[in-house]
């Protein structure tokens, strides 16, 4: 039953992809910028209002076998159900993997070559549909531009040639590398240059941070509090999980997490609205949540994928992370960040190098971290620290939209 399910569902993907393509090809002949993003991803959103252009959606099955791969641990039924039928051979992972990526790349090549893009601009992230789609673009006339699309980590092997990290050494290979890169700050442009020689890169921001320049008024977070029925004489205080990631470190860590913060928050639920945000990549059912709800008198409100993270974000009082890149949202909104590092896991240095340092580092940390973060001190040293952030890390914050528009109409990208 599972097999069969599994190799539905692959099938269908690689199928609809492939038929969609052809499809959307026969159409006339589209002139100007292609946007590629994949479904749900709001990063081009901002540029493409203001210069308008094709959008494709690119296929999320890197996403998906890995999502399935994780969750069953049955890599190579997985891979061998879709490629029996599909390709007629049996064959392990990386073959299978280099087979799909061809497989792709062929597909986009096909569907370029029926319309008449001048530039591609996408996400450029390391998986596999974007990086089949770069290198079938280099090979035209087409200039290809990728965006930023998220927070980078210093020790994120995704985006650097490590030689340890094999499977994404794509930027020392000049074929799969954009002509140029969008970076949010010099920051992140100097870093990528480092590793990759054949990259060029601009820092002009983050266009789709940019409406967070504007501020919520008193009167809009009350309405929001009110309608999560939360006491709005309390602070509320909210918890971005991520434990999709941390499940990469082992469950030990999330009970660890939960056990301090249901344990502290019970204990003064008459000063706080403590509240839960599920990342929409985990069980929305969120059994380890409701077990210690249970277990803590329903002290949390748990809230799932279908509630807006920003908004959340911007009613809150304080976000507590792991390593989301919602905290850079929050300090670009104001609010002060509560980093969990009960195990030593994920990288924190992000907001730690820029000063950041309300870190819960053992389970009796959490009040003293707390109240140090709503202490007057604690406020003017973050508001400060946000300065700070932003001037290093977010090139023309509130502005970043309009410097990317026109450096996509303005830069020749003649090859």
């Amino acid at each position: 039953m599972f097999k069969t399910l599994l190799a539905s569902l692959g099938l269908s993907v690689i199928t609809s992809w492939h038929a969609l393509l052809n499809r959307f090809g026969k159409s006339t002949k589209r002139k100007g910028v292609l946007y590629a993003t994949y479904d749900g991803n709001k990063v081009l959103e901002p540029v493409q209002e203001k210069l308008p252009g094709t959008l494709l959606l690119t296929p999320s099955i890197y996403r998906k076998s890995s999502f399935l791969r994780r969750q069953s641990g049955e890599v190579m039924r997985f891979a061998n159900i879709i490629t029996k039928p599909f390709l007629g051979v049996y064959m392990d992972e990386k073959r299978f993997r280099a087979r799909l990526a061809r497989f792709l790349e062929e597909s986009y090549r096909t569907w370029l070559g029926r319309n008449d893009f001048d530039k591609v601009v996408m996400i450029d992230e390391y998986s596999m549909p974007h990086t089949a789609l770069t290198k079938a673009a280099k090979g035209t006339e087409m200039a290809t531009i990728g965006v930023q699309h998220g927070v980078m980590f210093t020790d994120d092997r995704h985006y650097r040639a490590d030689e340890g990290y094999k499977e994404y050494k794509r930027r020392k290979d000049a074929s799969r590398v954009v002509d140029w890169f969008i970076a949010y700050s010099d920051v992140e442009k100097s870093y990528l240059m480092k590793d990759s020689p054949h990259l060029k890169a601009v820092a002009l921001g983050c266009p789709r941070y940019d409406h967070l320049a504007k501020r919520m008024s008193a009167k809009e977070k009350e309405k929001i509090v009110r309608r999560l029925g939360v006491d709005p004489k309390k602070r509320t205080v909210v918890w971005a999980t991520q434990t999709h990631n941390l499940d990469l470190y082992g469950k030990t860590e999330n009970r660890a997490n939960a056990e301090a913060l249901f344990t502290y928050f019970a204990k003064h639920r008459d000063k706080y609205n403590f509240i839960i945000k599920l990342h929409p990549n985990e069980d929305q059912n969120a059994p380890l949540y409701h077990e210690y709800n249970d277990r803590f008198g329903n002290v949390a409100i748990i809230l799932g994928k279908e509630h807006n993270t920003e908004e959340l974000v911007r009613a809150c009082d304080a976000l507590i992370i792991k390593h989301s890149t919602v905290g850079a949202e929050a300090v670009l909104l104001g609010k002060p960040i509560i980093m969990l590092e009960l195990r030593k896991s994920a990288d924190l240095s992000i907001y730690t190098d820029e000063g950041f340092d309300n870190v819960i580092r053992k389970k009796d940390d959490v009040g003293k971290v707390l109240e140090h973060a709503f202490s007057k001190e604690g406020q003017e040293s973050f508001k400060k620290k946000r300065e700070a952030y932003i001037k290093r890390r977010f090139k023309n914050f509130g502005n970043a939209t309009e410097r990317v528009a026109r450096f996509i109409i303005q830069t020749s990208f003649k090859k």
